[in-house]
């Protein structure tokens, strides 16, 4: 399978990779797993955001999900989903 890859950046401006992971469905909302590409990569964790779209342009962006119960079950899902694939630590 390839890897699709998605940079993003941070509040200075700096570019950080990811590796998309998966699209997540939840609550009529879309969510992405993403995977950074940099760093302790044995320890790395998978960063869940929301996809947003905007109504005026039709472009496509991302939103920190900041409740952290639906922060869980997103990422409860996505290790259920794909619990052959990866090993997961809590």
């Amino acid at each position: 399978m390839e890897e699709t890859l998605i940079t993003l950046y941070d509040e200075d401006g700096n570019d950080i990779r990811f590796e998309f992971l998966d699209y997540i469905e939840h609550d009529h909302c879309k969510y992405v797993a993403l995977l950074p590409l940099e760093g302790d990569l044995d320890n790395a964790e998978v960063l869940i955001l929301q996809l947003v779209e905007d109504e005026e342009t039709g472009d496509q962006d991302f939103d920190i999900v900041e409740d952290a119960k639906l922060l869980d079950k997103l990422y409860r899902k996505f290790q259920e989903d794909h619990r052959d694939e990866f090993s997961f630590r809590d």
